[in-house]
C-alpha cells in the first residue's frame, strides 16, 4: 500500500468513526439549529446515504450501524408516509427524497405511497418544490434546481418509475444549467451543492457530461465544498481533472480535525420566501453551519469514499 492510499484509508477511517460517534443508541443522527429546532429525518436520510460508497472494510464497519439508522427512518415516516426536516415542520420533497435513496442504497423495500408522494411537488416546469404551497405561494413552492435531481434519483429507484415525469424533470435540469455548466442553490450557499447533485443524476441517467471549465476555476472556501467539487468532477469525463481531485483529496486531508471531523461553515440558507432566486440576491437570508459537523463529514467521507473506488486506491 502507498503512503497516498494510506493516508487516505486512514482519513476515511477517522470520518467514519467520528461520523458513528455522533449516532444515537436508537440509530438516529441529528443535526442543525434552525428555527423549527433540530432535525434528526432529514439528517439521518442524508447522512446515511453519504455512506452509501465507502470501502469494504469501513463498510463492515458500519453495517450495524446503518441497520439502526434504516429501522429508526422506516419508523419515523410522517403519516403520509413521506419525510420531513423534523416531525414538527411536515413532509418536504428532499427529506423524502433522501429517506428513499438512503433506504434503497441497502435494499430496504420502499412503500409506493412514498414514492406517489415524490409526483405530488412536481411543478408545471417539470422541476420539483421543496413544500406544496399551504395557502399563499411563495418562493418556497417553485420548482428547486438543488431538490430536483435530488427527487429524480430517487424517483430512479422505483421498479416502474414515472418516465413522463422523469422526463419532464430532466427538461427542468437542463433548462437550468447555466454556460458555465454549473447549477444554482436554493437552499445551499454554494452553486456545488446543486451542481454535484445534477451532474450525479446525468451520470446515472447515462448522459456523457464533458470538460467543465468552471469546475476549473472554483476556488472551495470550506471543506464541504471541496468535497463537493470532487464528487462534481468525478462525475464529468475529463483527463485533466485526476490532478486537480488529487489536489483536493491532500487538501482535505490535512483539514481533517483530531476528532476525525471537518470543520462547518455557514452552508445552508434559509432562504427568504419573497427571494425567488436567491444565488442572485444581496439578502436572501440567513446562513447557518452545522452544530455536530455531521453534514460536512459525511460529504466529505462520501467524495473521498469516491476517489478510493473511482481509482482503486
Amino acid at each position: 500500500m502507498t503512503e497516498k492510499s494510506q493516508a487516505l484509508n486512514t482519513s476515511i477511517a477517522a470520518g467514519l468513526n467520528y461520523i458513528l460517534s455522533r449516532q444515537a443508541e436508537e440509530g438516529a443522527w441529528t443535526e442543525w439549529t434552525l428555527p423549527p429546532g433540530s432535525s434528526s429525518t432529514w439528517t439521518t436520510a442524508y447522512v446515511g446515504y453519504m455512506l452509501r460508497n465507502l470501502p469494504l472494510k469501513p463498510a463492515a464497519i458500519a453495517a450495524r450501524r446503518i441497520e439502526k439508522a434504516v429501522h429508526w427512518l422506516t419508523g419515523h415516516a410522517l403519516p403520509d408516509c413521506a419525510w420531513g426536516y423534523n416531525e414538527w415542520v411536515g413532509s418536504d420533497a428532499d427529506s423524502t427524497a433522501y429517506a428513499i435513496l438512503f433506504l434503497t442504497s441497502v435494499d430496504q423495500s420502499v412503500p409506493d405511497t412514498a414514492y406517489a408522494a415524490l409526483a405530488d411537488w412536481q411543478c408545471a416546469d417539470g422541476g420539483m418544490t421543496t413544500y406544496l404551497p399551504m395557502v399563499e405561494p411563495h418562493a418556497w413552492n417553485i420548482s428547486h434546481p438543488d431538490v430536483t435531481p435530488i427527487v429524480l434519483q430517487a424517483m430512479l429507484t422505483h421498479s416502474t418509475p414515472d418516465q413522463a415525469a422523469l422526463q419532464r424533470g430532466i427538461e427542468f435540469v437542463l433548462g437550468q444549467r447555466s454556460l458555465g455548466g454549473l447549477w444554482n442553490s436554493f437552499w445551499w450557499d454554494s452553486c456545488l451543492y446543486a451542481t454535484a447533485a445534477n451532474l450525479s443524476l446525468m451520470q446515472t441517467m447515462g448522459f456523457k457530461m464533458t470538460s467543465c471549465i468552471a469546475l476549473t476555476q472554483i476556488k472551495p472556501a470550506n471543506a464541504f465544498e471541496s468535497a463537493l467539487l470532487i464528487s462534481s468532477l468525478l462525475s464529468v469525463q475529463c483527463d485533466d481533472f485526476p490532478v486537480l481531485i488529487n489536489d483536493l483529496v491532500d487538501q482535505l486531508i490535512k483539514q481533517q480535525q483530531p476528532d476525525g471531523s471537518w470543520n462547518t461553515a455557514p452552508i445552508l440558507r434559509i432562504t427568504r420566501r419573497d427571494c425567488y432566486a436567491p444565488w442572485i440576491a444581496t439578502d436572501a437570508g440567513p446562513l447557518y453551519a452545522e452544530t455536530h459537523r455531521l453534514f460536512t463529514t459525511a460529504t466529505v467521507l462520501h467524495a473521498l469514499s469516491q476517489v478510493h473506488n473511482a481509482f482503486r486506491i
